[in-house]
């Protein structure tokens, strides 16, 4: 399992410095909780520009709600614009599902790193709500998860 990951959690009046300084090195993974279902402070570029910095040197984020129900979309403008900045939907997974998942696959260093970014984005053992039916027959797992 990969220890390089964190949970950061979004709130009115988060600083620039603070969200950058938690991305830097040697974070390698971040569950990003959310406010609803994915929104962002959408007033807030800076915010949107440091997301994208992280995701171009590596670091993998993926996005969840802090709503004890619900999930994240990436259909609406802030959700959208954080999968732009290479944000990952994450659905309705919990923090503890996500953060448990991404320690996982950020272990596997045969793997590359948009392969695991495709990993993160589905169901591997009932973590998050599957929307439409998909065949994962053909992914590589390995002998076991």
């Amino acid at each position: 399992m990969c220890q390089n990951v964190g949970l950061l959690r979004m709130f009115p009046g988060i600083t620039t410095q603070t969200v950058k300084t938690f991305l830097q090195p040697p974070m390698q993974g971040v569950v990003l909780e959310i406010f609803g279902q994915g929104n962002a402070p959408e007033n807030r570029p800076d915010l949107f520009s440091v997301l994208k910095e992280a995701f171009e040197l590596g670091v993998v984020i993926i996005n969840i709600t802090q709503c004890a129900k619900g999930c994240v979309v990436a259909s609406n403008a802030t959700g959208k614009a954080l999968e732009d900045a290479g944000v990952i939907c994450g659905g309705d997974m919990t923090p503890e599902a996500a953060l448990t998942k991404l320690s996982y696959v950020l272990s596997k260093e045969t793997w590359a790193l948009d392969k695991k970014r495709m990993i993160l984005k589905r169901n591997l053992r009932g973590e998050m709500t599957v929307v439409a039916e998909e065949n994962i027959t053909n992914l590589d797992f390995g002998s076991r998860i």
